[in-house]
């Protein structure tokens, strides 16, 4: 039990990759104990913690600051003492200031970004983000959350048309290109 509870003290102390906890969370029989028999959250619709975390994508960053916060918890009810490692918190803030409300902030592909570029502020990380999220004139203007298409890069958008007289409700049209495939992607929203 004292091996599985070190293999969490060491992920939340950065001490321990994300694919050496991965094989540790599939073959630690230790551990897939203490997962199964961790208390659940409302927002895991899992039976168990465990289930909860094989469903997730533990490579990206708001997965990992779960894992942290559940791992933290396991801890302090067994009462092991751990170093709180902030910088996965850091990673998290600096994305969240960097994304602009048109880009979809939870996809993997800021992730990639990230991980590709190791920005070391917003400034710098929004600037990567503009030169891969392009847009011909105006940014989209989403009324829901952001939906852009991303194939293995993302699309171009194109631009936006209000077609709230031919729908029943306020809707648009957004139009992109992808420009790998040579072909353009419509997506409607409707409020």
């Amino acid at each position: 039990m004292n091996n599985a509870l070190n293999i969490l003290k060491n992920f939340i102390e950065n001490r321990l990759s994300i694919n050496d906890l991965e094989d540790a969370i599939y073959s630690n029989q230790d551990l897939i104990s203490i997962l199964e028999q961790a208390k659940t959250k409302p927002y895991m619709n899992s039976d168990t913690v465990y289930d909860y975390i094989i469903s997730q994508d533990l490579s990206l960053i708001d997965s990992k600051l779960n894992l942290i916060e559940i791992f933290r918890e396991i801890l302090d009810a067994n009462n092991v003492e751990y170093k709180h490692n902030t910088d996965t918190e850091e990673i998290f803030d600096l994305i969240l200031d960097s994304v602009p409300d048109w880009v979809p902030s939870s996809v993997n592909y800021i992730n990639y970004l990230y991980d590709k570029y190791q920005p070391k502020n917003s400034v710098s990380f929004k600037k990567i983000i503009k030169e891969h999220f392009i847009y011909i004139n105006k940014a989209p203007k989403w009324l829901q959350d952001p939906e852009w298409p991303i194939n293995k890069s993302p699309a171009v958008f194109i631009g936006q048309l209000d077609i709230s007289k031919i729908q029943h409700d306020t809707s648009y049209l957004y139009i992109f290109w992808d420009k790998e495939e040579n072909k353009y992607i419509e997506i409607v929203q409707t409020m």
